[in-house]
């Protein structure tokens, strides 16, 4: 028995007991001049339940802060494999920014949150190059009036003959690009180069006008 305890005139009750863990079925039954009731079952709750997994941005081979989201003032914790290479706080609206250092491509890094209620799950990232590749680009015509191809999400586009600038675009949110440019004759050489969201720009790619 947890408690035990007498209903006031108005029929309330209130029954000191020792904190159950989470998940106790507790019952209750009143004792009358007629005998006893049925029991009243209540599973305990707990009173903090763990957060979220956390909502982490993507990480390249140069990042130096891991930012997100999680619990309000919960603490954060960054692993790479077992190792902890970062701990911060979230602020009051979740949002948090960890410095770390740099890791190497494909590196997997785990983060995780401690709130009242305990751990999270972890969210996992594998850093990635922030190193440019060259687009892939469509064959182009001599009567045509566009460069197509694909690139890296968001990236910006330049087209040239020699050095002069003849197109200039933006890549869509899959990395798809459709870029006005005047027709060219054929044998002419263009060349095509991205600037991706990180910065960086990567080598050329040389085509011939068809």
């Amino acid at each position: 028995m947890l408690g035990r305890g007498v209903a006031t005139k108005q029929g309330t009750y209130s029954i000191g007991i020792a904190p159950q863990p989470a998940h106790t079925k507790i019952g209750v039954a009143v004792k009358n001049s007629a005998g006893y009731s049925m029991y009243t079952y209540s599973t305990v709750v707990a009173k903090y339940t763990a957060p979220s997994a956390p909502a982490v941005s993507d990480i390249t081979d140069e990042t130096a802060v891991v930012t997100g989201t999680t619990e309000a003032r919960s603490r954060v914790y960054v692993k790479a494999g077992t190792n902890v290479i970062g701990i911060g706080t979230a602020n009051s609206k979740g949002a948090f920014s960890i410095s770390i250092p740099k890791q190497a491509v494909n590196t997997k890094i785990g983060v995780t949150a401690k709130g009242k209620g305990g751990y999270s799950p972890y969210t996992y990232k594998t850093a990635v190059s922030s190193s440019a590749s060259a687009p892939s680009v469509n064959r182009v015509f001599s009567l045509a009036n566009t460069v197509t191809g694909t690139t890296e999400p968001k990236s910006v586009v330049y087209i040239k003959k020699g050095s002069e600038l003849i197109g200039r675009g933006v890549a869509d949110s899959k990395g798809s690009f459709n870029i006005a440019i005047t027709p060219q004759a054929a044998k002419t050489k263009i060349s095509i180069i991205i600037k991706n969201p990180n910065g960086k720009y990567s080598p050329y790619r040389i085509m011939t006008v068809g």
